[in-house]
């Protein structure tokens, strides 16, 4: 139960990170060609920040207070939540698509059925969000195997790429 807490706090401690590190806006946009799609100029739409851990209890979240306050009650949170698979990978892969493992590919955490190497990443949340003029980033884990069975690129979509190269991801 300790170690789950000390995984889970430090998780949202780094997802604070990336938030602090994304308020500001995007930086100066740098030359399409070298660094993907430039922001496009803001308007109205409404800012989007997704925080997901894995593994995470209620029972953790309720002696997180701070980041209850900071996170959860300036946005949506979700009081009841399902899984369509119940691994990290597939979850992340759903959340990413908008699929369900059987229409996405990634059937598991490892390869070949699945991990960073079964997702086909060229049709995605990010790259939609991208395409309908949003900043897009990613700060912390992205799937099981990114930098070591897959080599550490930046996936289509993201404007910003933090994301932990296993078996990092697991040295908290």
């Amino acid at each position: 139960m300790r170690d789950t807490f000390l995984v889970a706090s430090r998780l949202a401690l780094a997802a604070v990170a990336g938030l602090a590190l994304l308020a500001n806006g995007p930086p100066a946009p740098r030359d399409a060609t070298t660094h993907g799609l430039a922001p496009k100029a803001t308007t109205s739409r409404p800012n989007l920040v997704l925080v997901l851990t894995d593994d995470q209890t209620l029972e953790s979240l309720r002696v997180m207070p701070e980041t209850q306050r900071l996170i959860g009650d300036e946005g949506t949170t979700f009081s009841n939540a399902f899984v369509s698979y119940p691994l990290c990978c597939p979850s992340r892969a759903t959340l990413l698509t908008g699929q369900y493992a059987h229409n996405h590919g990634v059937r598991g955490n490892n390869p070949p059925h699945g991990g960073a190497g079964a997702l086909d990443a060229r049709e995605t949340l990010p790259v939609w969000l991208q395409r309908a003029g949003y900043y897009t980033a990613h700060v912390g884990k992205y799937l099981n195997g990114y930098g070591q069975v897959v080599p550490a690129t930046v996936p289509p979509g993201w404007s910003r790429w933090l994301a932990l190269v296993d078996p990092t991801t697991y040295e908290l």
